[in-house]
């Protein structure tokens, strides 16, 4: 499941939603309920806050701006945005605060 949490859509769904839908289609339908109420309210919100704190960390940006990042790059760019966005953020950053000191602003 780790791996496939780089992927923007389905990530860690592609392995769980079938595991409850299994667990439903055999007769155990409380515990696929669970399993799907744990993968959307648990597994894909811990993943869509740590992976642009990860980020963030690293880039020495806030959290907020990483995920901004995160998803304009997706938008624009698909999956590779999910690298391409954090990296022409600060790429952008970088340059304006070379600009601004150069302009003694």
């Amino acid at each position: 499941m780790f791996i496939l949490a780089v992927f923007p859509f389905g990530g860690t769904a592609i392995v769980w939603l079938p595991a409850a839908l299994w667990l439903i289609y055999n007769g155990k339908v409380g515990s696929g309920i669970f399993l799907i109420g744990w993968g959307v309210l648990v597994i894909s919100m811990i993943d869509n806050f740590l992976r642009p704190y990860f980020i963030s960390k690293r880039l020495g940006f806030h959290v907020i701006l990483t995920f901004i990042g995160i998803l304009g790059g997706m938008m624009a760019f698909g999956f590779l945005g999910i690298f391409l966005g954090p990296f022409l953020l600060a790429l952008s950053m970088k340059v304006f605060g070379l600009y601004l000191k150069k302009v003694k602003v």
